[in-house]
């Protein structure tokens, strides 16, 4: 990660014995170039500019004909990127794992009107992009955060029954890494719904949006 699409890169390599170059060599390589659903730069320099800060890196997700995960430079220049064979519709987080060996993002659908969907997941590539692996998220909404310890901690939808009518409300999940999963927070056991309160039904009660 760090080298931008499209340009040739010179290298070489030193190996020294006590200090001493003992030999050397040299070479070119090429970066690939831009897939179609990444913009110019010059649109994320000028989104991004309040974030962009030398030397460092923003990662957003990008919606475009295909949403995809995106790193930009300082100069919101791309330097990672990663096109899914199996999209889903959104991508609303990524981040970069505790171990800098690779990076997470979501990909999770529109709420039809069926509900939340039970094959939302989240994706890890590593920075090469020769390993992708997924981990089930259940109901996933729109926020996830990876801890110090690699569990990776969710917002999902939780509907239940009230008065007859289903009510959507959120909970937030913990993956840990031996596999197994846990239920840490629900909006259920610490708010009442109050039935004569105005919200929207088609983005549910509480619809949390960030996980912190």
């Amino acid at each position: 990660m760090g080298l931008r699409a499209g340009l040739e890169y010179h290298y070489r390599l030193v190996v020294t014995v006590e200090g001493v170059p003992a030999t050397q060599t040299s070479g070119t390589f090429e970066t690939s170039q831009l897939p179609p659903e990444v913009f110019s730069a010059d649109i994320y320099s000028e989104l991004l500019h309040e974030n962009l800060s030398p030397g460092g890196f923003v990662s957003f997700p990008l919606i475009s004909t295909t949403a995809l995960p995106l790193i930009v430079d300082h100069h919101g220049e791309p330097v990672w990127w990663h096109v899914d064979d199996d999209p889903h519709e959104l991508i609303t987080g990524v981040a970069l794992a505790p171990d800098g060996q690779s990076v997470l993002y979501n990909s999770i659908h529109y709420v039809s009107d069926d509900g939340p969907a039970e094959d939302e997941r989240i994706v890890r590539v590593s920075l090469d992009g020769s390993q992708v692996t997924y981990l089930d998220t259940p109901r996933h909404s729109h926020s996830f955060e990876v801890l110090g310890d690699g569990t990776v901690a969710y917002l999902a939808y939780e509907s239940r029954t009230v008065d007859g009518e289903l009510i959507r409300g959120d909970q937030i999940v913990e993956h840990y890494t031996d596999g197994s999963a846990a239920v840490v927070w629900s909006v259920w056991d610490h708010f009442e719904f109050d039935p004569d309160a105005v919200y929207d039904a088609g983005t549910g009660w509480t619809h949390a949006n960030a996980l912190d």
